[in-house]
């Protein structure tokens, strides 16, 4: 079973949870209960629509939840689908036995046509995930990847899987019925809060859930509750893991990670932000004696949001950087091989090179030799949403994941290369001289962090030759 730290630990979410200013979504009155046309209500807008009280927030913006997939409650007298609402500061789902359903959560502006309304930064809990005597209708929800941070108690009783893809998956493990319902989101029991997460979003304006209820099928339903920030938050954190030592032998670090725009996570497992400036190349790792250097471009990023070009509307807007082209040399003996990948589909040619257009962005791999090319063994795999290309050298292994923009955006085939992001994690990092490892990611080995506020001394052509800078698109 995984927990908070073994998320962590996978680069799931940050290493530390700096909160900061995050609002807490607090549902006020049902606007509309008629989710997938299925009643209690006979609202003439088929959704689950709340008020909801936010006083950062304009009054006009509502959460509207719609199906995307059939959605089947249960239809017990006094019971089932009659539970879907509100009760007290817990919205409610029911769901029919040996069911599911995917629902998108969206707030809109009601005010301005339903506009989409993106939200800085919200917490959102899914309460009480228990499951029938023996076993029996488990309930799980599965949470679209758009999540910045989870939280989970140290003695959770949720399991965590990544089976569906895209999304994170939690499931119940143990037996509940409406005896051990929560009352208060902030102030759980200890078994209400193992029953429970709380997610951190960050600049969305919808995000997407399959709700699930295992068989066997009868009449009867599970209620799935849901709602803003709770104590799972405040809960004790388990205990730090001790630090792993660099050394020549294959020693992992513990889940190095560079994603979106761009959040990293260090080899000390510490999480920290360098915006760098957009068209710039900085050096990420460099170790010279080793024969390593890893280099990244940055340009602009963009998140979800409404942004107007021209006269036409979009459903992005740009903010921050992240990184669209990275290049991995390794050198031995006189020889070198050196591993491209970048979000343009375009396949930029080298000398010596193996080439590929992957499903999203493009890789190529070029070599003083051919001989040389087995310095970096390199594998791609992938589906609709990501491109996977995992590398193997000596002393460095890891992946690079091509992230095209989000189905939601909208974008033409002509827009996708601009939108295309890389992420990047390194799962083995061994060295001869911890204290000789330069770059925004080198330096985290020795307790040391970049500056937002100096780019500059990151900057690519500082630490590498510019046979390498150049290749780099």
């Amino acid at each position: 079973m995984l927990t908070m730290q073994s998320l962590l630990l996978a680069g799931l979410v940050p290493a530390t949870a700096a909160l900061g200013q995050i609002m807490n979504v607090q549902l006020s009155n049902v606007i509309f209960n008629n989710l997938g046309g299925q009643g209690p209500e006979d609202d003439p807008v088929e959704a689950l629509q709340y008020d909801m009280l936010l006083g950062l927030l304009p009054p006009s913006v509502d959460l509207r939840i719609t199906n995307t997939s059939e959605y089947s409650p249960s239809f017990n007298p006094g019971g089932g689908v009659e539970f879907n609402g509100l009760n007290g500061d817990f919205g409610i789902i029911n769901v029919l036995s040996d069911t599911f359903v995917d629902l998108k959560f969206e707030f809109v502006d009601t005010a301005n046509n339903d506009a989409p309304f993106v939200i800085d930064a919200f917490f959102f809990t899914w309460f009480d995930l228990d499951q029938g005597a023996n076993g029996v209708r488990r309930e799980s929800v599965f949470v679209e990847n758009t999540y910045d941070t989870v939280f989970l108690t140290p003695d959770t009783t949720i399991e965590v899987n990544m089976d569906m893809p895209g999304f994170t998956g939690f499931e119940s493990t143990i037996f509940g019925d409406v005896s051990d319902n929560p009352t208060d989101p902030a102030d759980l029991t200890p078994l209400q809060e193992s029953k429970s997460f709380t997610l951190v979003y960050r600049d969305v304006s919808s995000f997407c859930v399959r709700l699930m209820v295992g068989g066997p099928p009868v009449v009867n339903g599970r209620n799935f509750l849901f709602g803003g920030q709770s104590s799972v938050v405040f809960s004790p954190p388990p205990p730090s893991p001790p630090p792993v030592p660099f050394a020549p032998a294959d020693a992992p670090p513990p889940g190095v990670v560079i994603k979106s725009d761009p959040h990293f996570q260090g080899l000390d497992g510490q999480a920290f932000d360098f915006d760098g400036e957009a068209g710039q190349k900085y050096a990420l790792l460099v170790q010279e004696d080793d024969g390593v250097a890893m280099i990244a471009r940055f340009e602009t990023a963009y998140t979800t949001g409404v942004s107007v070009e021209g006269n036409r509307m979009q459903s992005y807007k740009a903010k921050g950087t992240w990184i669209t082209s990275i290049a991995l040399r390794v050198a031995g003996d006189d020889e070198y091989a050196t591993l491209i990948v970048a979000s343009s589909s375009t396949v930029l040619p080298a000398p010596s090179s193996e080439s590929s257009k992957l499903t999203h962005g493009s890789m190529h791999l070029a070599a003083s030799s051919p001989d040389a090319q087995d310095l970096i063994k390199v594998t791609t795999s992938g589906d609709s949403t990501t491109s996977v290309v995992t590398y193997v050298s000596e002393y460095l292994e890891g992946h690079i994941d091509v992230v095209p923009p989000p189905t939601s955006w909208q974008v033409g085939a002509d827009e996708v290369d601009e939108l295309t992001h890389l992420n990047v994690g390194i799962d083995r990092l061994s060295t001869s001289n911890a204290g000789d490892l330069l770059g925004l990611l080198g330096i985290t080995a020795n307790g040391r962090y970049p500056s937002n506020s100096e780019p500059e001394t990151y900057e690519a052509d500082r630490y590498v030759d510019s046979e390498l800078t150049t290749l780099l698109p």
